[in-house]
């Protein structure tokens, strides 16, 4: 009685793989990180696969590993917030997209508001049709991420921690 029903299952392809790049509010002084997430749309799905941070600023180390993950992913499209700097992140990443991965577009996005507000406003639906997949991949690079920082602070570096904890 106890036995999973016989299901055929079909792999495809990913419809579409995105990267957005939220910059370091401080530079490259400040605690801050460049935080970017990797997501997969498939059909009415959307698959959480890398949520990590860069330290803030622009040295190009830094940038080389949002490239590398975006190449890694064979991410399509990479969205970049131009909130803070004034596009200076983007005309830091160009060149070094252009070089390592042409393969995928970069846009930019001008946003405003609360930014839990928006985070809410955007994950509420797909959490209450449960149609976020958030990958073990994902979380446990998360928890990986997170091991440099001392104790007291290292959960407020956390993506699903701060998504956890999250109030408008």
């Amino acid at each position: 009685f106890y036995f999973a029903a016989p299901q055929s299952y079909q792999f495809r392809k990913f419809d579409k793989t995105v990267m957005y790049i939220d910059p370091a509010g401080g530079g490259s002084r400040s605690q801050d990180e460049m935080a970017y997430s990797i997501v997969s749309l498939l059909g009415t799905y959307i698959y959480v696969r890398e949520v990590d941070g860069v330290s803030g600023g622009y040295a190009e180390v830094d940038l080389m590993k949002l490239v590398t993950a975006a190449k890694t992913h064979k991410v399509d499209l990479v969205c970049v917030e131009k909130n803070y700097g004034n596009g200076a992140h983007m005309a830091m990443l160009k060149p070094l997209f252009e070089k390592h991965y042409p393969h995928c577009r970069l846009e930019e996005e001008q946003v405003s508001g609360q930014k839990e507000l928006r985070v809410i406003d955007t994950l509420e639906p797909l959490l209450g049709q449960h149609r976020l997949v958030i990958t073990q991949q994902a979380i446990t690079r998360d928890y990986q991420s997170i091991q440099r920082f001392p104790a007291d602070v290292k959960l407020t570096y956390s993506c699903f921690y701060q998504m956890a904890h999250m109030t408008s």
